[in-house]
């Protein structure tokens, strides 16, 4: 709830109160000092955004549960999958017509409707 409340701070562009919601997710895991997020350690760490803190305070905080792919769309943000590993490399388009959940089959036959582009 404290990492959806700094997102919310965020897109209201309220920048202190979204990091001190960071900090509390921070100290919570044992850091302090120079480990907590300050706006003016941000740019130093690569954040261009208070929002961009907190979307990867989300992603290391909610690791393994399956949050990142809609946090990054909610937040119109592309889909980075350049890692090593045996799938395909690329960065996905938020606007990309795959991410699109596709309608049944069961459905588009009875209702007429036409299925989503692929």
């Amino acid at each position: 709830m404290i990492l959806n409340r700094a997102e919310a701070y965020a897109h209201m562009k309220n920048e202190s109160e979204a990091l001190n919601d960071i900090n509390v997710i921070r100290t919570r895991a044992g850091l302090s000092g120079d480990a907590l997020m300050s706006s003016s350690n941000m740019k130093g760490r690569g954040y261009s955004s208070v929002l961009d803190a907190v979307l990867d305070e989300r992603r290391l905080e909610l690791y393994y549960e399956g949050f990142r792919i809609t946090d990054l769309l909610r937040n119109q943000r592309d889909i980075d999958r350049r890692f090593p590993s045996r799938t395909v490399s690329e960065v996905i388009r938020y606007t990309d017509p795959r991410i699109q959940y596709q309608i049944p089959t069961s459905e588009t036959s009875v209702s007429g409707i036409p299925a989503n582009e692929r």
